[in-house]
């Protein structure tokens, strides 16, 4: 991931866990749709296509990662195994683990880069929330596969409180890309 000021834009965060699980619905649902057009197939370079399927499929990988994930700590405890067979089963444990390692180096180099102060205990608080966080990510990644299985394709709209509006009007933010596309921040 690579965080650029230059390309920052203001995204009110959902109100709820309802909300945000709905959100990430969506947008998970999104991608599934997009990965099943193929379109992403003719992109120019293998590398592109790579990176294209890798992203589009994630809502995937994460839902089967988030029901396997119960399967792989049970076989911990209690299945006997060969050990090849028991460290591939443990393989979403790895994976999330990287990934909180991850975060951890994000929150310092973002700290850093921004010339905050961090303190131990905010990477304690992500290291308390990264669990339960990444649940919600599956679930809502479970959601996604679950509503495209079944072709749902109703909008489940995320309910926004305004708090990212000044005085009733958007927050003039300079647009340094005639890339970045211009929408009413109201709505998602």
């Amino acid at each position: 991931m690579l965080y650029d000021d230059e390309y920052v834009t203001r995204e009110e965060t959902p109100p709820s866990v309802l909300q945000f699980i709905k959100q990430r619905t969506r947008w998970n649902q999104g991608f599934l749709q997009v990965l099943g057009k193929r379109e992403w197939m003719s992109l120019p370079s293998w590398n592109q296509r790579l990176l294209a399927l890798y992203v589009l499929a994630f809502p995937l990988l994460q839902a089967v990662t988030m029901l396997y994930l119960p399967i792989s700590i049970w076989m911990i405890f209690y299945a006997r195994v060969p050990i090849l067979v028991a460290m591939i089963s443990s393989l979403p444990i790895y994976v999330l683990l990287m990934q909180l390692v991850v975060s951890l180096l994000g929150l310092h180099e973002f700290t850093k880069s921004h010339n905050l102060k961090t303190t131990p205990r905010a990477y304690l608080g992500l290291i308390a929330a990264y669990l339960p966080y990444q649940w919600l990510l599956g679930y809502a990644a479970i959601r996604a596969v679950w509503r495209q299985f079944r072709h749902v394709n109703t909008w489940e709209k995320t309910a926004h409180v305004g708090a990212h509006r000044v005085a009733g009007s958007a927050i003039a933010m300079p647009r340094t890309s005639s890339l970045l596309a211009t929408e009413d921040l109201s709505h998602d």
